[in-house]
């Protein structure tokens, strides 16, 4: 489904682990140095032009366009960790099943946190859509929301993981914002931090 003119967005970047402490680093295309997220609550990687080597897999096609890829793991109704992302396309993967509380608390947080263009894929993946629509309107308290600060959200309930992952990687760009950091967001009882990381990496 096309992006609808209310949702959410983020850049690139890949943070690892739960949501809780501890998180380690990796780097999808080995060109990465690891880093720890602000309260020990995750882990990524920027890229090494050191060791950067452009190919199939690499996301360092030059300086000015490598994105951040950020993954994070949350168990459904778990606390949710601080970010420090900024203008950022959000993949949420929806893999077990949520409350409406929790689910609007995640919705809020995305877009408190920078979020800007929102891909929802997974279990009842259109009321995403919905509930981060809801979060940008009430972020400016119903009035009108500025071109840079619009979300704009999709879902993809008829599509493979993969042809998300293609779309989220190609394709999801904000009409009037640059999006630097994108965070693959997997909602499920385990994480699956390398098979998500592969599918990306091939996207």
């Amino acid at each position: 489904h096309p992006a609808r003119p209310t949702g959410a967005g983020i850049a690139s970047s890949l943070i690892s682990g739960s949501s809780g402490r501890g998180a380690k680093a990796g780097c999808m295309t080995g060109c990465g140095i690891g880093w720890m997220g602000g309260s020990g609550y995750g882990s990524g990687w920027r890229p090494d032009r050191q060791r950067c080597n452009p190919g199939k897999h690499c996301m360092c096609p030059t300086p000015a366009l490598t994105p951040e890829v950020v993954y994070l793991h949350l168990t459904p109704g778990s606390e949710l960790p601080p970010l420090s992302l900024e203008r950022v396309r959000v993949l949420v993967m929806i893999e077990s099943e949520v409350t409406t509380v929790w689910q609007k608390a995640v919705s809020d947080w995305l877009v408190r946190s920078g979020c800007l263009y929102m891909m929802a894929w997974g279990l009842d993946c259109s009321s995403w859509d919905d509930s981060v629509d809801w979060a940008n309107i009430e972020q400016f308290a119903f009035e009108e929301i500025p071109e840079e600060s619009f979300v704009l959200t999709s879902w993809h309930e008829n599509d493979s993981l993969e042809e998300v992952m293609h779309f989220c990687k190609h394709f999801a760009v904000h009409p009037s914002v640059a999006l630097p950091t994108t965070l693959l967001l997997q909602i499920s009882s385990q994480a699956q931090k390398e098979k998500v990381s592969m599918l990306y990496g091939s996207a």
